[in-house]
């Protein structure tokens, strides 16, 4: 879904994403890739990678967050009609976005503009959101994305039965320490075994890395945030949040639950 300004386009713009089985792509995604020294851990990460996903953010406009709530819920995503795949997070608590959709694009992404005048008329999305912001990344084949999320039932027209809370982390790495911080982030995820999956950016906004961890219920989530706080006041030194401080410019922990999925109604 893509909202596009009169003024900044004024010809016809075609890009092509493209990510290989061979997990290439988490390599390009970042110059600084090369700075950082390799590590049998990254190696998994990449082949588990193959796959384009589009991470899109929304903030309502003011009074118009059902409206955009409806919009998401039934504007289809790039490749519904070939019955792929995407699924829309809505903002509890954290970040200043209020959506989040996530579009599996498969092993190739294309985006075209035709040519002709720019100026078109505004779209109902583009009259009910403040801004939005598009990021393209690798990520999980859709199988493992949708068993990772616990999403295989999930139908076109609902979220099928989903009542988790999942928390949503964008990382910024620090220069020259992409590879340090994907081997924490990596070292986080066992913590959560077979519920956490990691997006890499390829194209779009300034993070390195997306973390979406899920949580099958509101009790779940508190008592392993509890468990995981008791284990940080008797071992200090092991706290895994400083840790990730160490190789950090930014970053970012929202709590989210799904809303809808927006296309792609059979399980894979």
């Amino acid at each position: 879904m893509y909202i596009v300004h009169s003024g900044r386009l004024l010809r016809a713009l075609a890009v092509v994403l493209t990510t290989m089985v061979s997990g290439a792509v988490p390599a390009l995604a970042d110059p600084q890739a090369g700075a950082a020294p390799a590590t049998a851990a990254q190696a998994p990460a990449a082949q588990a990678a193959p796959h384009i996903y589009r991470v899109s953010v929304f903030r309502s406009a003011a009074g118009q967050m059902g409206n955009v709530e409806k919009l998401l819920a039934s504007t289809p995503a790039p490749g519904a009609d070939a019955g792929d795949f995407a699924v829309v997070f809505r903002h509890r608590q954290g970040h200043e976005w209020d959506f989040m959709t996530v579009e599996h694009m498969g092993a190739r992404a294309t985006v075209g503009l035709p040519s002709g005048p720019p100026a078109t008329a505004d779209s109902p999305m583009s009259q009910s959101v403040a801004w939005h912001g598009d990021t393209y990344a690798a990520g999980p084949p859709l199988e493992e994305f949708r068993r990772t999320l616990n999403l295989q039932g999930a139908t076109r027209q609902g979220a099928g039965g989903t009542t988790g809370v999942y928390v949503v982390s964008d990382y910024a790495a620090a220069p020259g320490h992409r590879g340090q911080l994907r081997q924490v982030l990596d070292k986080n995820a066992a913590d959560t075994p077979g519920r956490s999956l990691t997006l890499t950016h390829v194209q779009g906004a300034p993070w390195t890395f997306l973390v979406i961890t899920r949580y099958d219920s509101w009790r779940q989530f508190a008592e392993e945030e509890e468990k995981a706080g008791a284990q940080d006041a008797k071992a200090p030194a092991a706290d895994r949040g400083m840790e990730l401080r160490e190789h950090l410019a930014t970053h970012h922990d929202t709590l989210a639950t799904v809303q809808t999925v927006v296309s792609g109604s059979a399980p894979p």
